[in-house]
């Protein structure tokens, strides 16, 4: 399930890396409506909601802005933000919080809700085509790391397909219970075209807190089992997911 938040808000500037404030509206949510906290141990249950982490989100979606040495800066109007998950009624949840706090501030500037809606589900077939709407990141976590010397892996490396096929899966088994079969068919490729187009460089480097992170952000092809490319679609591809990574949309 997905949904679209629209914010109406004043022209700013902030920072272009605001992922970790935006992750606190989640942390202050869980806090306020379930009364646990945000760290712990991925759960289906949204009772037990501490430490929960299927989900994923988009950065914000300005209708003109500009990008100026790490800073963004945008005139007023509205912005778009879109959630996932596959636990719907986490996503009525928090958008329940969010209609009765209404607005929600970022560096000092206050986005009011204006708008909340459910997106149109695309029919999810063996092999599907999507873009990035937030960096796609893959680290060496769970890896033999005595042969990797960065934690985050590039998509030129070997192991970068198969992990997050891995966490894909991993993720899907604890939260549904099944195995998939055919996931030996599972296969992840940036777009060709595209990656000639800006001569491969189509990495971000995203300042999170204290961290620099390695993420891409492209158009992709990724084949495998519907059902598991439909939680994909939910929980976001690749780590930190919850964090605001790996969000994808169809094209």
């Amino acid at each position: 399930m997905r949904l679209r938040f629209i914010f109406s808000h004043p022209a700013g500037v902030m920072s272009i890396d605001y992922n970790h404030k935006m992750r606190s509206w989640f942390s202050d949510f869980m806090m306020n409506f379930y009364g646990k906290n945000y760290d712990g141990t991925v759960v289906n249950n949204v009772d037990k909601c501490q430490g929960f982490k299927l989900f994923t989100f988009s950065k914000l979606i300005f209708d003109s802005y500009k990008v100026r040495e790490h800073r963004i800066s945008f005139s007023e109007g509205t912005a778009q933000w879109f959630v996932s998950s596959p636990v719907e009624e986490f996503l009525d949840d928090f958008a329940g919080y969010l209609k009765t706090i209404q607005r929600i501030s970022l560096d000092g500037i206050c986005f009011e809700l204006l708008d909340i809606s459910e997106m149109k589900m695309p029919a999810f077939d063996m092999q599907m085509k999507f873009t990035s709407l937030s960096p796609i990141t893959v680290t060496t976590e769970g890896l033999n790391k005595q042969i990797i010397d960065n934690y985050f892996l590039s998509f030129g490396d070997s192991a970068f397909i198969n992990k997050i096929k891995i966490n894909l899966i991993k993720k899907y088994k604890e939260f549904s219970g099944k195995k998939i079969i055919d996931d030996i068919n599972f296969s992840f490729e940036f777009d060709s075209d595209y990656m000639a187009r800006k001569r491969g460089k189509i990495h971000k480097k995203i300042r999170y807190e204290r961290r620099e992170i390695l993420g891409y952000v492209a158009p992709f092809k990724v084949s495998g089992e519907p059902e598991l490319l439909k939680f994909g679609y939910d929980t976001g591809f690749g780590d930190y997911c919850h964090l605001g990574f790996g969000m994808a949309k169809e094209v």
